[in-house]
């Protein structure tokens, strides 16, 4: 059986057969060592063809990923990736990236890339205030706690931020906390009828059975709204019957 030559990388010279089979091949020419066996060269065609076809197949898969996860936007946030990727990555990019991903109505890759933009710059709390709503959002309410506790510690006073805080505290339980907050958000605007955050405390009194603080709180708004003077009117008056059954 005739072999085709194998040729050597130093001396291009052909290598003999019963050497190249050999685990450790050494040229018979110019002694150029191996580290292993030589493939013949129909074999390295089909490793060649294999390997080609893998890289093009990945490729494919990754084009196909980022089309679908960006649409529209696939070119335009390429140049932010490719940052991420060779370790340029900064808040700004993330911040870029999860505005993006807000446009696609991308919420779970929204809150990726804020909770992202949030790492590299922690005392960014434009980012944190955001990134707590949307753990909030998504019921992932300890998180949301944590995230938006630093905020309200360094003097954030955004009502909308402050009263998901509010709800994230009431849904883990600890409920004096929620009413402290509901409490703050009602001084912020006195002369102001804030029907959810009034609401929400309310509920959350009688929830805790303190029916007496929601009795009166309800009167209280009733008395001083002009546009409403009927607001929680049914609430009331379960308040009230409870209130004699309670005095017989």
């Amino acid at each position: 059986m005739q072999h085709k030559p194998i040729l050597c990388n130093r001396c291009h010279l052909s290598i003999d057969h019963n050497r190249a089979n050999e685990r450790i091949v050494v040229c018979n020419h110019c002694g150029k060592v191996y580290s292993n066996s030589l493939l013949k060269p129909e074999a390295k065609g089909v490793l060649n063809f294999i390997y080609k076809s893998a890289v093009i197949i990945v490729f494919a898969f990754g084009l196909l990923q980022q089309v679908v996860t960006w649409d529209t936007a696939s070119i335009r946030v390429l140049p932010y990736q490719f940052k991420s990727l060779v370790a340029m990555d900064t808040s700004k990019n993330n911040i870029y990236l999860a505005k993006v991903c807000l446009q696609l109505d991308k919420l779970d890759c929204y809150q990726n890339y804020l909770h992202k933009a949030l790492v590299r710059n922690p005392k960014d709390m434009k980012v944190r205030a955001e990134y707590g709503k949307t753990l909030f959002n998504t019921m992932n309410y300890k998180e949301a706690k944590q995230t938006l506790n630093v905020y309200k510690r360094f003097g954030g006073k955004d009502r909308k931020v402050i009263f998901a805080y509010a709800r994230s505290l009431e849904a883990l339980g600890e409920t004096k906390s929620a009413a402290r907050e509901y409490r703050w958000l009602l001084r912020q605007k006195p002369n102001f009828l804030q029907i959810t955050v009034t609401e929400q405390y309310v509920k959350l009194l009688m929830k805790k059975g303190y029916n007496f603080q929601a009795k009166r709180y309800i009167q209280y708004v009733q008395r001083n709204s002009k546009v409403a003077p009927q607001f929680m009117q049914a609430q009331l008056e379960k308040l009230i019957k409870l209130s004699r059954v309670a005095h017989r």
